[in-house]
């Protein structure tokens, strides 16, 4: 009984020692790990396929939850802390990453790019290369009969902008065409072409062409700008100097930069080896010898603003007009023609002029990317004229446009021009070949008007009862003006009245010149009255037009 005691108190206090020895191991534990330990972890080599990291001794500092961890100290660990508990299930064991190494055999990846296609090897048979058929320059519709040569131009080998020349023409001309391009010009029955521009189906021998920088059917005004063997004679505007040289060196002088025109105003002989110039009227003339001018754009321009439209004109109004003038003089450069210009002989404000050409020179108006026919006219009639309604010919930038601000003036609202009863018969009788009889207050009566309006310009006319003359030609305004009156009044916007104690007819006028495209007074008007700048003002006279 006694050793049975005995032996459960010794093993009592053995199991006590062998509990106090653990307690006493724990807190000595416990009190070292809230200390930093150095825990060095050796990191094998690992290869992927895009590098390798050699290895290295990496030392993790084991922290508190106080301090930062360790994405702050080492970012670019890859250790993963897992804070799910762990279990005993098979599925959810927690297993160490498996670290790649060289002998490694790294699990086949699954991706779903299309597999590269295996391609055969290269053949060193030669392979036959079709050329491919250029396209080609332009393309050809069908188109005949006959044309008439509206100014002195050339034709050309190819229905090509600056194109070898074949062959000139004269204003008249009669040609015959056999198709139309897509590029704007007509063949001709020998091959080569000429620009629509330049033909018209209208007999215009017969009339006499506007005077105010007209369209495709202006010409020469007569006489002659040859000046003898070959050569024309000169003046360049820059230099102030006289010259004579062959047509076609000077048509090499024209660029963007260099515009060529000629004076209609200016007679040029050669006395005693001397150029002597004469400032006159009378173009006209049979044997008139024109003088041609050659100068850069900018000096050219000043001439035809000043010699066009008054220095005191609004300065947007100057403005457009230096715009028209240079698209006028080059495109009919471009096209291998000389347009008419006029050379100033008087005093005027020389630098208002100068500052406004070089606001916008070098600017020109196109439609549909080419430079348009820029017509224009001292004044309208309240709204402009047609190109077709004059001319014949229609561009759809040159149609009938309101300027019926000009009306508030009485600039170009005439009393009346009057003529002799007997005077206006005789030339009834001599152009359109009707013998006028009864009493002079019935020999005209103004049947028409452009689109009807008041006072504006005339499209049918009764002379003598009749409205046609001729093979059936109408009697319009423009016929009156140009042909029977030889352009003694200013527009053919007019009405007649008689006057029975003078034994006069008056025309009561409108307006002053063809009217078609830009108006200068209308312009000037809009400009002050309107505040229009010169962009807004061309886009009104030219509609569907832009400047660049």
């Amino acid at each position: 009984m006694r050793k049975a005691s005995f032996f459960k108190i010794a093993t009592a206090l053995f199991i006590g020692c062998l509990y106090i020895w653990l307690f006493g191991i724990v807190q000595v534990i416990h009190v070292e790990a809230d200390h930093e330990i150095q825990v060095s972890v050796d990191i094998s080599e690992v290869t992927t396929p895009d590098t390798t990291v050699p290895s290295s001794s990496t030392t993790l500092k084991l922290q508190d939850m106080n301090r930062p961890g360790f994405e702050d100290y080492i970012p670019e660990t890859t250790v993963e802390i897992i804070t799910t508990p762990v279990t005993t299930t098979e599925d959810n064991v927690i297993r160490p990453p498996e670290i790649e190494s060289e002998t490694t055999t790294p699990a086949p990846e699954t991706t779903t790019e299309t597999p590269v296609e295996t391609l055969p090897p290269e053949t060193t048979t030669p392979v036959t290369v079709t050329p491919e058929t250029p396209a080609p320059e332009w393309s050809e519709s069908e188109a005949s009969g006959v044309r008439y040569v509206t100014e002195n131009c050339y034709s050309r080998k190819k229905a090509l902008l600056g194109a070898e020349v074949a062959d000139s023409y004269s204003r008249g001309d009669k040609v015959t065409v056999t198709a139309r391009t897509d590029t704007g010009y007509y063949k001709l029955s020998d091959g080569n072409f000429i620009h629509e521009d330049y033909l018209t189906e209208t007999d215009i021998t017969t009339t006499t062409p506007p005077e105010t920088a007209p369209p495709p059917e202006d010409d020469d005004n007569g006489g002659s700008a040859d000046a003898g063997n070959g050569q024309v004679y000169v003046y360049h505007a820059d230099k102030d100097e006289y010259f004579a040289c062959t047509m076609d060196e000077l048509m090499a002088m024209a660029s963007d930069d260099t515009l060529i025109g000629y004076d209609q105003y200016q007679m040029v002989t050669v006395e005693n080896g001397k150029f002597v110039v004469t400032h006159t009227w009378d173009f006209n003339n049979p044997d008139y010898t024109y003088l041609y001018v050659v100068g850069s754009a900018r000096e050219l321009v000043i001439e035809a603003v000043v010699a066009e439209i008054s220095d005191w004109y609004e300065e947007e109004a100057i403005k457009a007009q230096a715009i028209c003038d240079y698209t006028y003089l080059r495109k009919k450069n471009i096209y291998g023609t000389i347009p008419p210009i006029h050379l100033v002989t008087y005093n005027y404000n020389r630098a208002r002029v100068e500052k406004c050409v070089d606001a916008v020179l070098g600017k020109a108006v196109y439609y549909n990317g080419e430079m348009i026919q820029s017509t224009f006219t001292a004044a309208t009639a309240g709204y402009t004229n047609s190109s077709y309604d004059v001319w014949g010919v229609y561009y759809p930038y040159l149609v009938s446009v309101d300027s019926s601000w000009e009306m508030k003036y009485d600039t170009f609202k005439k009393d009346g021009a009057r003529f002799d009863s007997s005077y206006v018969k005789q030339r009834v009788k001599d152009v359109l070949g009707i013998e006028l009889t009864g009493s002079p207050a019935k020999w005209f009566s103004v049947n028409d008007t452009l689109e009807g309006t008041e006072n504006g310009w005339v499209t049918s006319v009764s002379v003598g009862g009749k409205t046609t003359y001729g093979n059936g030609k109408k009697i319009t305004g423009r016929v009156i003006r140009e042909q029977v009156l030889d352009f003694a009044i200013v527009s053919a916007a007019f009405t007649v009245g008689y006057d029975e104690s003078t034994d006069e007819i008056i025309f009561y006028i409108y307006g002053s010149g063809h009217g078609v495209g830009f108006s200068q007074f209308g312009a000037h008007i809009a400009a002050q009255d309107m505040g229009w700048t010169y962009d807004k003002i061309l886009a009104h006279y030219f509609p569907g037009t832009e400047i660049r």
